[in-house]
């Protein structure tokens, strides 16, 4: 976030996304807050070459302060109602070109644990786990840690007891 401040970084940034997207590469931009690229001179940049959009459920998204960064990439005021009243951690919104769709992506509790854990007493665990065990164990300790000893059988090898 702070790079953003660097008006050095952002006009080498600019470029090379000007330069990429000539060359038809992909480039992802994961953000928490819009806000944050909007008020910089790559906002353009970024709204010219970014076709598709996966935007979070937002109950703010229809107030008067929030709309105007939802608007500026398109999307409609009928995705904005559907935006804010979306659940989170499961609705998504989709936005192209091709069309606009809000969708579900639900993780059962074994999925949310590997792709997606993120309370903060996971990941104090997942942190002190990390620093003790190799690697190739973690993730079937990381299952165990939260009974799962079915699923973590799954990713050791039955005679060994070590991890596939």
């Amino acid at each position: 976030k702070w790079l953003l401040d660097v008006q050095r970084f952002m006009g080498e940034l600019e470029l090379w996304l000007k330069a990429r997207a000539k060359k038809n590469l992909s480039v992802w931009l994961a953000t928490q807050e819009l806000y944050d690229v909007q008020r910089t001179t790559l906002w353009q940049a970024v709204l010219a070459s970014m076709p598709t959009k996966l935007l979070l459920p937002n109950t703010r998204a229809l107030s008067g302060a929030v709309r105007p960064f939802y608007t500026d990439v398109g999307v409609s005021d009928e995705s904005l109602q559907q935006l804010a009243q979306a659940q989170p951690f499961r609705d998504y919104l989709y936005v192209s070109p091709l069309g606009t769709r809000l969708f579900q992506c639900t993780l059962s509790p074994v999925e949310r644990l590997l792709c997606a854990a993120s309370r903060l007493d996971e990941l104090a665990v997942l942190e002190t786990m990390a620093e003790k065990m190799p690697a190739h164990e973690l993730p079937a300790a990381w299952l165990r840690q939260w009974g799962h000893d079915d699923e973590a059988a799954i990713l050791t090898t039955p005679d060994e007891g070590a991890p596939v």
